[in-house]
């Protein structure tokens, strides 16, 4: 019987907020950020959250 791998869930809370807030505090306009320094947090963030979740994924592939 094969175990399966589960979706990080935390990973993709932490992915959607810090997405959705570089997305909200980003102007379209000017192309820059509200408040650059929180937005560069959030950015990092954001990207070391969907790091692991490719991470997690190409693992669970080649598992398989």
């Amino acid at each position: 019987m094969k175990s399966q791998k589960r979706l990080n869930v935390f990973a993709l809370l932490i992915a959607l907020v810090t997405g959705y807030k570089c997305y909200v505090h980003f102007n379209f306009t000017t192309f820059t950020f509200e408040k650059p320094v929180l937005d560069t947090l959030y950015l990092i963030a954001f990207l070391f959250s969907v790091g692991v979740l490719i991470h997690d994924f190409v693992s669970s592939l080649k598992n398989s």
